[in-house]
């Protein structure tokens, strides 16, 4: 018995169907637009002076693109911070983790915050727990440790961001320019630097380029000042910065950044 015209045209019919369907899907895969960007990670440093100063810092992500672990290399020495992020992205714990020769130590951070500002940091350590008050003044963007009314225990950042002065036990005041600086997505750089302090990290913090996302111009410091000769790649990322002193024209260190293309959306 033949098969009934009828039928027949169903069937072409349905399977056109079946191939346009396909095909118009296949198109909207094909124009899917997928944003990528550069993200660091890897920054080595070269003092020609003091070799034992030279470092290395290696930068993992997330799959939010924000920074999950830091690891600071020194000869034997190494420090790694392991960071944790709530679901709106504020850092709420730091893991830090430091190994040397003749040391093997964890410590832990763990940040409250009040109004989207971290009003206590919780540190813990083998061996003692301790609690530090914060308190944010938004007008001029500053993170003071508990009631320290002399400011001598501050953080002041700028309306990008970027960490403007430093006088914890550093005293310190960073100049920025228009460009882009070398890192992407760090909403609040606070935590980090808090616990990369109390970690041991004050000396690495410059090799950091102080997690800027605007380029770096100089380092004012109670000794002196630094001014900075950046490089850029292709990709108009900074792949190099030379740090100079402002009195002798020496250069002091260099360091060296690498990045990874990473998509975004």
């Amino acid at each position: 018995m033949k098969p009934k015209i009828t039928t027949i045209r169903k069937t072409i019919i349905l399977f056109v169907t079946l191939i346009t369907i396909s095909s118009c899907s296949n198109d909207d895969d094909a124009q899917a637009t997928v944003n990528q960007d550069y993200f660091p990670t890897k920054i080595e440093t070269i003092n020609p002076t003091d070799p034992n100063s030279n470092g290395t810092l290696n930068i993992v992500y997330n799959n939010q693109n924000k920074i999950s672990q830091l690891t600071y290399l020194n000869g034997p020495n190494t420090i790694a911070l392991d960071i944790t992020y709530s679901t709106d992205n504020n850092i709420t714990q730091i893991k830090s983790t430091k190994t040397t020769p003749t040391v093997n130590s964890v410590a832990n951070f763990i940040f409250t915050y009040t109004n989207n500002y971290i009003s206590q940091i919780i540190l813990s350590t083998t061996t003692d727990v301790a609690s530090i008050d914060i308190s944010y003044d938004p007008s001029t963007k500053t993170y003071t440790l508990g009631n320290d009314t002399s400011l001598t225990n501050y953080f002041t950042y700028d309306a990008d961001g970027n960490l403007k002065e430093l006088d914890y036990a550093l005293n310190l005041s960073l100049n920025y320019n228009g460009q882009n600086g070398i890192y992407k997505g760090i909403d609040n750089s606070f935590p980090i630097f808090f616990a990369s302090l109390l970690s041991g990290l004050e000396g690495t913090l410059t090799y950091s380029q102080f997690f800027s996302n605007k380029e770096l111009t100089s380092i004012q410091f109670s000794s002196g000042t630094l001014s900075t000769i950046v490089t850029r790649d292709s990709n108009n990322n900074i792949s190099q910065v030379a740090y100079k002193n402002a009195a002798t024209e020496e250069i002091s260190f260099t360091s060296t950044v690498e990045y990874q293309l990473r998509n975004t959306n």
